[in-house]
């Protein structure tokens, strides 16, 4: 998923949540693989790659752009919303932060699936630990939701389109806050999509 749409249309197939297939047209190509985009990434320079392209690009140059070898920074597709959090008290040494995200119903642009075409949004929240390593995820998870990386919008073959996470794992529970590895876990996450 990106932004913009190019000069002809490409169509790619992209798979719903239950399973069932949904054209996508993206138009433009990929000027690594001179192919139809295939999950579109922009990079805040506003060059455009395929996901894959890419992830290879990343692995052979490092964080840098493909195009013009500026330090890689990703613009998303996620749509307009709002990104809360508060902090509670369980007992004295127990702390931890309370996250909410709130994206309205809307309608697609040029940069998902079915530009046109009304979406669902979301209402979703997540925990974290108010630790020095939890502050810093948290720190993280506001500049992914600022470049619009935290939310896209997924095509389904039956119904409206809706808003879903983007690969990013966020714990709805407290137990799992403090799951050995979680934190790690959302940080690695972070970093293949240039936040760290």
């Amino acid at each position: 998923a990106g932004r913009g749409v190019g000069s002809y249309s490409c169509f790619t197939q992209t798979r719903g949540s239950s399973g069932g297939k949904a054209t996508a047209a993206e138009g433009g190509t990929c000027p690594l693989c001179r192919g139809c985009f295939q999950k579109k990434q922009r990079l805040k320079c506003t060059h455009e790659f395929c996901a894959e392209c890419l992830k290879i690009s990343v692995d052979s140059l490092g964080l840098l752009c493909p195009v013009c070898h500026k330090p890689l920074s990703y613009i998303g597709d996620q749509p307009e919303g709002e990104m809360k959090w508060v902090e509670y008290w369980l007992s004295f040494r127990d702390r931890y932060y309370h996250i909410t995200y709130l994206i309205q119903n809307g309608i697609q642009t040029g940069a998902h699936p079915n530009p046109g075409k009304p979406f669902v949004g979301i209402r979703a929240s997540g925990y974290l630990p108010n630790t020095p390593e939890g502050k810093e995820v948290l720190r993280l998870l506001k500049r992914a939701f600022d470049q619009r990386l935290i939310f896209t919008v997924e095509a389904t073959s039956e119904g409206a389109d809706r808003v879903v996470y983007n690969d990013i794992p966020h714990s709805e529970n407290l137990a799992e806050t403090s799951t050995p590895g979680f934190l790690e876990k959302v940080k690695a996450a972070l970093r293949a999509k240039g936040i760290e």
